[in-house]
């Protein structure tokens, strides 16, 4: 033992110290169970100069026990093979490079532990040739903020790796500075057994996976008992390449992710570029916090690109590709992003759900980003930039998918509980498939385009906040209601009965509901029943209030008529609500197919609800308000609030005047006549004996 007359041990220091001579050399032994340092006294001196030759750390029975080397001046040691620990955790927390190893292997036993806590350089197997550090006990990098080799800096072959062992006492932590591994961080290789706790709260780890054994990943944490818990720090996979593991494979007992990036690089911020393609494979069955995929794009533009394996991918905060070289593939496994989505590269969807369920959570960056099944579940919003597509299904379950002018182009199914907003000229949800597509849910739609020859179909009741584009295909609503806001318009042209809205003909729809502001406006609806396009044009010239008008076509006569052979085989369904001081015209289009008897006899007719009267225009052909030249019936409203009724046409005699009303006081079936009595008599005439039956519109049961 060789040091200045001003540095000596700490007076009462419980250490023994045990000086072995062979020939020139004094080996140093580091015993006891109490917990030392060893330091100097500044008062004596600061430069003290202190020169190890073999040590050995042989301190309590744990890792807990601990010796201090805190001292100042100069510390010189051998560059390798002088250290061996036993027992006990050797603390480094000093400034001045330490070599630990050059060309042997250097174990830090179960009971042992390795404390780096300086601004220097510490170097582990500082050779080209391939050692190992066996880590069975505890390596912690602390808040010093030096570098710690494993292997030379700047080595692309060396395979320096950190084996841990299945004794379940491997610890490796790192606060602060930068680990460099030029190998692996992994399993013995000849055994599946290994129990690793890897925790990261700072700091910057560099595996770069040189010569690495393929079975094995870069950094694998697994098995019964294992540990991956990071808080903050990045973490950086250099080399890929790994096969049954891949590189990247967190598989912990227990693990905690609130922090920190996982960087996929072959050029990273400090150390060695690889210069070449790398393929990486991740598995993690641990949420990820930050997860970075970035090629190279200085000198020789080289891929980066990473491959799921099993597990679905959860990436707790941002998910980027950092540049054009840079890949992420979903081998058809769900991805899960509540952060944002950078996308400068590229993002293969195979067939997964790319879910967002963060807060407020954006799509940038200079690549188109499709999808294939996509859901939005945003607390907030979620906020695209630019057109993209969803190849298959979209769910929006919850929060606002903000599209700006970006169009959404859906091959699938759309179910929207939440809500979509867009700017109502270029943006928002094309409905753009080859086979029928379905939409549902109760939530907020804006902008909707139809560009599919196969059609949509509603499964719900839905209001477009927005405009409604129907480019090519039908419009499906069945037995549901569309409803558009008094600021949406119906863009299109060429409407047929190939291109339209198209309601299932039946009394009991809902049909389409549009708001109207107060004011002069024309509208036309473009709906049908399949085969029939049968639009109905609303003309206003004076409107007092906002309002809302619905229109129903039903395919077949209406059931009050008394002679079907001389009437329209045809009605619309009205329902206006809030309208008042209305000067307008509704004008309803209908086929000759649809005409019986004569069509020249024919004159509009409304039965106006509430209550049974029918309201006929005068029979003429200056007065009928029947074009049949164009087939289509005109009715007039002036200073109206009321547009409830039914509309047709047919032969005057044809339609009565009233709908005849009855009541029974009896159980059974109402079309039985013995069962009902006429309730007044109505201009209509007839008695119960010639009731029309099906046709009657009103039947009240007292019993």
């Amino acid at each position: 033992f060789n040091n200045s007359d001003n540095t000596t041990a700490p007076t009462g220091s419980p250490s023994v110290m045990r000086f072995i001579n062979a020939g020139n050399r004094c080996d140093l032994i580091f015993t006891g169970n109490r917990s030392t340092v060893v330091t100097n006294n500044p008062a004596l001196s600061t430069t003290p100069v202190t020169v190890f030759n073999n040590v050995t750390i042989d301190k309590g029975n744990s890792p807990d026990t601990t010796i201090t080397w805190n001292i100042g001046g100069n510390l010189s040691t051998p560059v390798n093979n002088w250290l061996t620990m036993v027992n006990g955790t050797l603390a480094y927390d000093r400034t001045g490079d330490f070599f630990i190893s050059t060309t042997t292997d250097f174990t830090i036993p179960a009971t042992a532990g390795l404390t780096i806590n300086t601004p220097s350089s510490v170097y582990i197997s500082n050779s080209a040739s391939s050692e190992t550090l066996y880590l069975n006990g505890r390596m912690r990098i602390l808040t010093g903020g030096g570098n710690v080799y494993i292997g030379p800096p700047g080595n692309t072959g060396n395979n320096a790796d950190i084996e841990y062992s299945g004794s379940g006492a491997s610890l490796l932590e790192v606060q602060s500075g930068n680990l460099f591994v030029n190998g692996q961080i992994r399993r013995p290789l000849t055994s599946t057994n290994g129990i690793l706790a890897y925790r990261q709260t700072g700091g910057n780890v560099f595996i770069f996976g040189n010569n690495a054994n393929q079975a094995k990943a870069k950094l694998e944490v697994l098995n019964d008992g294992s540990e991956f818990t990071m808080s903050g720090g990045n973490l950086t996979i250099v080399r890929g390449g790994g096969t049954t593991f891949g590189d990247l494979y967190l598989r912990p007992a227990s693990g905690s992710v609130t922090g920190g990036t996982v960087i996929f690089s072959q050029t990273p911020s400090s150390g060695t570029v690889i210069d070449s393609d790398q393929s990486y494979q991740l598995d993690a069955n641990i949420p990820l916090n930050n997860l970075i995929v970035s090629g190279k794009t200085s000198g020789t533009n080289r891929n980066a690109s990473l491959a799921l394996m099993i597990s679905p991918l959860v990436v707790n905060g941002n998910l980027s590709l950092a540049n054009s070289r840079s890949v992420l593939a979903s081998n058809n496994r769900n991805i899960t992003i509540r952060g944002n989505l950078v996308n400068n590269g590229t993002y293969n969807y195979g067939t997964n759900r790319t879910i967002f369920d963060g807060g407020v959570q954006t799509i940038t960056g200079a690549s188109v980003t499709d999808f294939y099944d996509m859901e939005v579940s945003a607390l907030t919003s979620l906020t695209v930039n630019g057109n993209f597509s969803v190849n298959h299904d979209l769910e929006i379950v919850s929060g606002n998918l903000v599209l700006g002018s970006g169009l959404l182009t859906l091959r699938g199914n759309l179910n929207n509980n939440g809500a979509y907003t867009d700017d109502n000229s270029t943006g928002g949800i094309s409905l753009g498939g080859n086979v029928l597509q379905t939409m549902s849910g109760t939530g907020s739609f804006a902008r909707l385009e139809v560009d599919n020859n196969a059609g949509a179909k509603l499964n719900n009741d839905i209001a477009l906040q927005h405009d409604l584009v129907l480019n090519k295909g039908v419009l499906d609503i069945g037995k549901y209601q569309l409803t558009l806001s008094q600021n949406s318009v119906i863009h299109g042209t060429g409407f047929s009965s190939s291109k339209m809205i198209r309601s299932d003909g039946v009394a009991s729809s809902r049909g389409l509901l549009k708001f109207f502001p107060a004011g002069v406006q024309t509208f036309t609806f473009p709906s049908g029943v399949a085969g029939k396009y049968t639009p109905a044009l609303f003309t206003a010239t004076a409107s007092s209030t906002v309002g809302s008008v619905r229109i129903n076509p039903v395919n077949e006569y209406h059931p009050t008529i008394l002679n079907p052979l001389n009437a329209l085989g045809y009605y619309w369904q009205s329902e206006s609500s809030g309208i008042s001081g209305l000067n307008a015209s509704l004008v309803f289009s209908y086929l000759t197919a649809d005409v019986s008897g004569s069509e020249a006899a024919y004159v509009a007719a409304r039965l106006v609800m509430p209550g049974g009267t029918w309201d006929k225009a005068a029979p003429g052909a200056a007065t009928d308000n029947v074009n049949e030249a164009a087939n289509n019936i005109s009715f007039y409203f002036t200073g109206s609030n009321n547009m409830n009724g039914d509309y047709t046409a047919g032969n005057e005699a044809a339609i009565p005047d009233e709908v005849p009303e009855y009541i029974t006081n009896n159980n059974g079936n109402w079309s039985d006549q013995r069962q009902l009595v006429r309730r007044f008599n109505m201009d209509t005439g007839g008695s119960i004996s010639s009731m029309p039956g099906r046709r009657t519109k009103r039947v009240q049961c007292n019993n």
